[in-house]
């Protein structure tokens, strides 16, 4: 903006060049194949935006619908870079005549793709899950798409009939999405919890809970704005309704992965260690349940009582050569955990996005208790076994030294 306000490289770089090559700059910076700018992040960000475009036809997954959340503030963006493709086809001639974007059908039709593309990415997550919820979640975003077409509509041919129309799917739309910002992606307004309309779990200050609330839904309602009649010009309203709802996504993103963070915990699916009791899958896998996915951790109920050693906890690598095939193992060991187990098994879960944990944890949990916490991947067993051969082959270096020494 200052080298095309100050004119500094003109006649070199004319006023005209500077977006073209604003836009030329970031795009090489995105598309660059080198190891240069975080490729691996640019690499990500490529990937999930086209996993967005085939919305509907892979699973989702949480960087999907999240980085698609944030497209839709950007229906602004999305309006006005019809101008920027417009401008240069003319040649910057007669803007005013070929370049009336808010009169083009095509602007309010490439804004409603970011809630199009939500739109099917619940539909996939009702088909996958079954969950009712995230069809709701598809009617918000298909107010939003009206609230869209109403408003290009409007542009193009007002009159009062219209007009009426728009500000009625307006505020349904603006009211669905704040009720579901409030309560369902930032969990909030739970009024069993003990912290009033908020929720028992809470990352950040309190208050600031109580301000981002209203906040949201007045930001939510900054259409308004255009309908107040005020003294100033469109371009500088729609360009201010733009930035606050910038500003409101921006607030949005911590309350949403707050709650996400929040409930991955409360669910174990980002955890270390899973509560007691539970029957390991490998003690108690029987001839007819053989399919059991990996990582699977099946509650039992309380018939019979067995009590693990830490020898049935070892990963395979590390078992001894003479395998133990009594699962009655009773061994005095101090506090050993113990299990129920009966034929039956009262519930079962997975281990949701088997992972490979920290292995500083891992070893600082094997000098604590002398057995590893945890069953790691394969590629960490086998890196445990050579780490093993290796300290056995020091050990017997050590012993035939000492015996070198005794016979001398």
């Amino acid at each position: 903006m200052y080298i095309d306000f100050s004119q500094c490289f003109a006649p070199s770089i004319p006023s005209q060049l500077c977006p073209l090559v604003l836009i030329v700059v970031l795009l090489g910076i995105i598309f660059c194949p080198f190891h240069l700018f975080y490729n691996t992040a640019r690499q990500w960000f490529g990937i999930t935006l086209g996993r967005i475009m085939l919305s509907g036809l892979l699973p989702v997954e949480f960087r999907d619908f999240f980085i698609a959340d944030e497209l839709n503030s950007m229906a602004f963006s999305l309006w006005m870079s019809i101008y920027f493709f417009c401008v240069y086809s003319w040649h910057w001639n007669d803007l005013d005549l070929h370049c009336n974007v808010p009169k083009m059908w095509v602007a309010p039709l490439i804004a409603c793709f970011p809630p199009f593309w939500r739109f099917l990415q619940c539909l996939r997550r009702y088909y996958d899950s079954g969950e009712k919820v995230h069809l709701i979640n598809a009617m918000k975003y298909s107010t939003s798409i009206l609230s869209t077409v109403m408003a290009g509509v409007r542009r193009i041919h007002s009159g009062p009939t219209i007009e009426v129309v728009w500000i009625l799917m307006s505020i349904i739309n603006s009211s669905y999405t704040s009720i579901w910002d409030v309560k369902i992606d930032w969990g909030l307004l739970d009024l069993s919890s003990s912290n009033f309309l908020l929720r028992d779990d809470l990352v950040f200050y309190k208050w600031t809970y109580y301000v981002a609330i209203p906040l949201n839904i007045m930001l939510r309602f900054s259409w308004a704005i255009n309908k107040a009649g005020l003294v100033y010009s469109s371009q500088t309203i729609t360009f201010a309704t733009a930035a606050f709802e910038a500003f409101r996504r921006f607030v949005w993103n911590f309350y949403r992965l707050e709650n996400e963070h929040l409930n991955n915990c409360g669910n174990y699916r980002a955890i270390k260690e899973i509560p007691l009791p539970f029957s390991l899958q490998e003690a108690y896998r029987s001839s007819a349940d053989q399919t059991l996915e990996e990582g699977s951790i099946r509650l039992s109920s309380d018939e019979d009582e067995v009590v693990l050693s830490p020898v049935s906890l070892m990963p395979n690598s590390m078992m001894p050569a003479t395998p133990n095939t009594n699962l009655r193992t009773s061994v005095d060991l101090g506090r050993v955990p113990t299990l129920k187990k009966s034929a039956t098994f009262a519930s079962q879960g997975t281990f949701y996005g088997r992972r490979d944990f920290e292995s500083r944890q891992d070893r600082d949990d094997f000098a604590l208790y002398g057995v590893p916490s945890r069953q790691g991947s394969m590629v960490g067993q086998v890196l445990e076994r050579i780490r093993t051969f290796a300290a056995t082959d020091d050990h017997r270096d050590g012993e035939s030294d000492s015996e070198a020494d005794e016979s001398d």
